[in-house]
């Protein structure tokens, strides 16, 4: 049997966030539109109530907001994500004024730490055959600008599958931030 649903049982929600990835102690700022969908849809006016949750990772709800709309049929609001013990996959759940769930969004909340640098290696022309010494190059850029000479840089050469044959060792940075790693590789037996 097919059942109609009057039309204010067709509440929409669009919800925008302002990223998906965050820091512990950042702000998540996020925009609800609602709207009445049908064989034609129509944003909502001023006044309709709804509700925002805020989930952690062990789905426990944390934080929630009362929101309204505005004569446009938005809303807007934000949840502070204090540090909590366990990082991790967030949800913000939108919830309708009779408790009906009408829109959710995954959040990742963890310690992202952004490089402060770029690595770019040289193009090498030259083909290498077994036992051939390699030399590889490039250059490590600070996005500050400053001088990484006396950063400490370490780098490690994979020789296949025997991990007692991998190279490794530290970096010798020119001033403007070149560098050269040489090694032999293996003759085929």
């Amino acid at each position: 049997s097919h059942r109609r649903y009057p039309v204010r049982d067709r509440l929409v929600c669009r919800l925008l966030c302002d990223r998906t990835a965050f820091n512990p102690g950042e702000t998540v700022h996020f925009k609800t539109i609602l709207y009445e969908s049908g064989m034609t849809s129509r944003l909502l006016g001023a006044g309709v109530a709804h509700k925002a949750t805020l989930k952690d990772a062990k789905g426990k709800e944390i934080a929630s907001l009362d929101l309204s709309t505005s004569e446009f049929g938005s809303a807007h609001g934000e949840f502070e994500l204090e540090r909590r013990d366990r990082n991790g996959r967030y949800e913000l759940v939108i919830y309708s004024d009779k408790g009906a769930m009408l829109t959710s969004q995954s959040l990742t909340v963890d310690d992202f730490v952004l490089p402060s640098f770029t690595l770019a290696w040289d193009r090498q022309e030259r083909k290498y055959f077994p036992g051939d010494k390699i030399t590889c190059s490039g250059k490590i850029s600070a996005y500050s600008g400053h001088s990484l000479t006396s950063s400490e840089v370490t780098y490690e050469v994979v020789l296949g599958y025997d991990e007692e044959k991998n190279l490794s060792g530290k970096l010798q940075l020119s001033p403007d931030g070149r560098f050269k790693i040489e090694f032999a590789s293996e003759k085929v037996q």
